[in-house]
């Protein structure tokens, strides 16, 4: 028996022993692709059938992005022979690249840029795949791991056959998407390589393009030609300029296709935006306009929309320099063609007839300049059209400065004086590129009348624009619809006035910025402006300053400043007299959202101005307790404009009694009010004087105020009467309200007349009027009705006096009363 006791014991022991062995399934790790740890664990047996079921649907979804991809399909077909095109346009560009001018440097920047363009499209679609196949590898391991585990669990606990087959199938299944997927991922890399060494060919040529630009810039002083009276070639030939001609045709058709074949989505984007300003003009053309008193610029505006084709025509193709930033050089003259036509056609009927004349000149200049795209700079017959560009460009520039000519005058009119001044240092320009191409310095010559023939052209384009989408916004802002709104139809000529105003500095500074890019300086100043904002101190150990964060510290609390002006103009203009709210909480609100806003807007000045907030919260905190004790009033005020916010015990446009001043409240500042008295004086309240001191509102419930006119009569009157008349005439008296109704009564006896009172109600703003009125009308109704209206008197009585006074005093006293006859 002891023997049986001790064999159940031993069994009980090493049972419990093995208990943990089945309590703890295997585990296995698995690193995410965000870098974290995933513990994996086995499937329970009584969960495998479902999960089986879940985990082929998984399968299928993941088989799916397994199949060819039409996208991949069309990358494979295109890739081979654009990587040959390329690597032959880059030898090409290598052979040529000694003869490039500065026209030929920004195509071919184009060009390579749209290159660039297509080969990171295609490298963010096979990125983008190769993303895919890494979640679906991670996916396909993870399964792997966990059917593994439970094939190895169900084996342990001598699972049914079926349910090992399940698990057997489930993992050939995954192991099997697995390899198909892992030569899927090994062929996008390899394209992925390929794509790398196109894009390392684009950047060899687009860092040989800024080598090329550099050198040019450094040599522009050069005398690069022989000067105009040793040149001697045969480019008059028509044989050499036919061929010229055509080199220079089918390089400026490749670059156009180019252009359109790598441009197709935002043409027809930039095509669908002219639509939309085309019925833009359409109907605002139809709107019907409120008149205004000056109904002449009005009329001028309806002109210059009244071809709504041509309006938007002008608006949406002026949004190339914003849609296609690698312009074509031969798209960008045929967009300035079209402007130069349509300047014809309409400045001269807008501005005046002679003007037409000044733009025919404008458009032959224009083909003159052509020249330089179809034949080389350095031929005979290039040098001649350059001494007539600059000789038809002086005489423009000389048309321009003439006080008595039509340029001249219409800038004056939109106060564009200074164009007059850069004309005159155009001119003299144009005299050094005439001295330059004549002496052999043909790379400056080229440069500076190039910069100047540019500059005519956008000053052309810019006026076009300014003329028609400054007349669009006249028209517009005197439309019934824009006048709907409060804040427009309160303020039009204001907001006329600053559109106009924006308007104009923007055409300026993108003139100026074309006239910088002709004179290859905006990149220069660009870079220099860079360096000075990235100019930094350093304070103390850890912290730096840098005067680009200043500027930006600065410049985003102007904008705060703007932003909480119109915000709080919108809402006193625009959405509290459409809302009916109670008295005061108007103008708490606006108070309120200005604070947020302004905060806000100071916390993000700060971090823009490079201010770790982190280390600011610290000092804010271990200085707010010295500022507190400095700047306690200021706080308290501060607090009592928030009370006097949310209480309105005093409101902007209420009068109110404080100690000694009187006046309307002008405005509830962070810490004081401002009263304006009724003697025109400005005076300034603290907050917390408001809310401490008495103060008396003589607007709070309503804007009422009690008037009251006292009226005496000579004793004898009849006082029935008296009651009767200046009732009548306070009740007669058109401000004087009837409810409450005026209220006449007899006050009492006095010492010379009796006396009256009436009182009334009226208006707090024609109450000293009002008052005096009513008070001439009670006189000239009191004459009318023969009652007199006393004045003070007293009867003296004597009883006794001196007796001297009668012998001595009298005589003298009625000697000086004698009248000159005697009497």
């Amino acid at each position: 028996m002891a023997f049986l006791h001790r064999n159940i014991f031993i069994f009980l022991f090493i049972a419990l022993l093995s208990l943990p062995a089945f309590a703890q399934p295997e585990k296995a790790q698995l690193i995410s692709p965000e870098g974290d740890t995933i513990v994996l664990e086995a499937i329970p047996l009584t969960q495998v059938t479902a999960r089986i079921e879940n985990g082929y649907n998984l399968l299928k979804e993941l088989e799916k992005r397994l199949e060819p991809n039409p996208a991949i399909d069309v990358f494979d077909s295109v890739f081979m022979e654009k990587s040959t095109f390329l690597e032959q346009q880059k030898n090409k560009f290598i052979e040529e690249k000694a003869n490039y001018t500065v026209r030929e440097v920004n195509n071919s920047f184009s060009e390579w840029g749209t290159y660039e363009k297509t080969v990171n499209e295609w490298k963010e679609l096979i990125n983008n795949y190769l993303a895919i196949i890494e979640k679906d590898m991670y996916t396909l391991n993870t399964l792997n791991k966990v059917w593994g585990l439970t094939s190895k669990e169900a084996a342990e606990l001598d699972a049914p056959q079926s349910v090992m087959s399940s698990i057997g199938g489930m993992l050939d299944r995954i192991n099997k998407d697995e390899g198909r997927l892992t030569g899927m991922q090994n062929d996008m890399l390899r394209r992925q390589n390929e794509i790398s060494k196109v894009m390392l060919s684009i950047n060899e040529v687009i860092s040989a393009n800024k080598d090329i630009e550099r050198q040019l810039q450094s040599d522009i002083f050069a005398l690069d030609s022989p000067p105009i009276w040793q040149a001697g070639d045969s480019s008059f030939s028509r044989q050499v300029l036919t061929e010229h001609f055509n080199k220079a045709f089918d390089d400026s058709t490749r670059g156009v296709n180019i252009f359109l074949e790598s441009n197709e989505k935002t043409i027809y984007f930039h095509f669908f935006l002219f639509v939309l300003f085309l019925i833009g003009f359409y109907f605002l053309k139809k709107q019907s306009v409120v008149l205004v008193d000056d109904e002449t610029e009005l009329q001028s505006a309806r002109m210059a929309i009244s071809h709504y084709w041509l309006s938007a025509l002008v608006v949406s193709m002026f949004f190339s320099i914003w849609l296609y930033p690698e312009l074509n050089s031969m798209v960008a003259d045929f967009i300035e063609l079209a402007y130069l036509v349509i300047a014809i056609v309409f400045l001269p009927a807008y501005i005046d007839k002679k003007l037409r004349l000044i733009l025919y000149q404008v458009f032959l200049l224009f083909f003159l300049n052509q020249q330089q795209i179809f034949f080389p700079r350095e031929i005979l017959f290039s040098r001649f059209i350059l001494f007539l560009k600059v000789l038809l460009a002086a005489w423009l520039l000389l048309q321009a400065i003439d006080k008595k000519g039509i340029i001249f005058q219409q800038l004056s009119k939109i106060k564009l004086i200074f164009v007059i001044l850069l004309m005159k240092f155009f001119l003299g320009l144009l005299i050094l590129s005439f001295i330059g191409n004549l002496l052999g310095n043909l790379s400056l010559s080229i440069l500076l009348c190039n910069t100047v023939v540019n500059a005519l052209f956008a000053l052309t384009i810019v006026l076009l624009m300014v003329i028609i989408v400054s007349r669009t916004f006249i028209v517009l802002l005197r439309t019934k619809f824009v006048r709907h709104s409060n804040f427009v139809n309160n303020n039009w000529q204001l907001v006329e006035k600053r559109i106009k105003l924006s308007i104009y500095i923007l055409a300026v500074f993108l003139w100026l910025k074309s006239i910088l890019k002709s004179l290859t300086l905006l990149d220069p100043l660009v870079d220099w402006l860079g360096k000075i904002v990235q100019t930094s101190w350093k304070i103390g150990e850890n912290s730096t300053i840098e005067f680009g964060g200043i500027i930006s510290f600065f410049l985003v609390l102007i904008l705060t400043f703007i932003v909480v002006r119109i915000i709080k103009t919108l809402l006193k203009e625009e959405l509290f007299p459409r809302v009916k709210l109670p008295r005061g909480v108007p103008g708490a609100i606006s108070m309120i959202v200005g604070y947020v806003f302004a905060a806000y807007g100071i916390y993000l000045a700060l971090s823009v101005g490079g201010v770790d907030l982190g280390k600011f919260g610290l000092i804010a905190g271990a200085l707010g307790v010295g500022i507190g004790f400095g700047l306690q009033n200021i706080v308290a005020n501060f607090i009592a404009g928030l009370i006097l916010a949310f209480e309105r015990p005093i409101q902007v446009g209420d009068t109110i009694e404080a100690g000694t001043v009187m006046g309307d409240v002008k405005s509830i500042g962070v810490r004081a009010c401002t009263i304006r008295t009724f003697d025109g004086s400005e005076v300034m309240i603290p907050n917390g004087n408001l809310i401490a001191n008495d103060v008396i509102n003589w607007t709070l419930s309503d804007r009422k105020k009690r008037r009251d006119i006292f009226v005496s009569v000579a004793y004898g009157s009849d006082p029935h009467q008296v009651l009767e008349l200046i009732k009548k005439v306070a009740l007669d008296h058109p401000n004087v309200l009837q409810v409450p109704a005026p209220w006449a009564l007899f006050d009492g006896f006095g010492d010379s007349a009796l006396n009256f009172r009436v009182r009334i109600w009226t208006a707090m703003d024609v109450g000293l009027t009002t008052k005096s009125e009513v008070a001439m009308g009670i006189y000239d109704a009191l004459a009318e009705a023969g009652i007199e209206i006393p004045f003070p008197q007293q009867d003296l009585h004597v009883k006794s006096f001196d007796p001297t006074v009668q012998t001595k005093q009298l005589p003298l006293i009625l000697k000086t009363k004698k009248k000159p006859d005697g009497n």
